[in-house]
């Protein structure tokens, strides 16, 4: 055997856009005429490669969480190095990994509403987002300090029940920030 593998790339392409938390298919083909010894697959977010998997002889496709490293340059490596111990490497390159922002909208109480003092009323809201969200913080604002109502990790629903306290005010403000597995927020 004198000729080494020829690898080719099939998914992703150069400038491909990726978000946090995407599982990103590597698909790849590799042929040799002698026999694969190893097939390595690396990241790079700055200057060094980051070895993803060197387990992949037989196959041709790997499933890769995309890591909380939002950048515009990203590189992907794949390396085949056959029994004869020849090589050949080939790297897609300005993959983009944009973050994931939660995407919330309080949907009752409404703007607005009139609440009486010491109604019960449930706060509801909603995230678009496709990760959603992992934890909240509620508050409100009646003369520009913002009271915590409440912080919760991991509800079962969106949604909270609230006491309206005794604060007779025309300007009561309510806030919700949210924040998802990756640290990002949305007010």
């Amino acid at each position: 055997d004198n000729s080494p593998p020829i690898m080719s790339v099939i998914e992703p392409l150069s400038e491909a856009i990726l978000h946090v938390g995407d599982t990103l298919s590597i698909q790849w083909e590799v042929i040799d005429d002698y026999g694969l010894e190893a097939v390595q697959l690396y990241y790079a977010i700055d200057s060094d490669f980051i070895l993803i998997s060197d387990e992949l002889v037989g196959i041709n496709q790997f499933e890769w969480f995309v890591p909380n490293h939002p950048t515009g340059q990203m590189r992907l490596k794949l390396m085949a190095t056959d029994l004869a111990e020849l090589s050949d490497s080939i790297i897609v390159d300005n993959i983009s990994i944009l973050p994931v922002y939660p995407m919330i909208r309080i949907l009752d109480p409404l703007n607005n509403d009139t609440l009486q003092i010491g109604d019960q009323i449930n706060i509801t809201w909603m995230d678009s987002s496709g990760l959603g969200s992992a934890s909240h913080n509620i508050s409100f604002n009646i003369d520009y300090d913002w009271i915590t109502i409440g912080d919760f990790i991991d509800l079962e629903s969106n949604q909270i029940e609230w006491t309206v306290p005794n604060e007779p005010t025309d300007q009561l403000s309510l806030r919700l920030i949210s924040e998802n597995m990756f640290g990002y927020l949305d007010t």
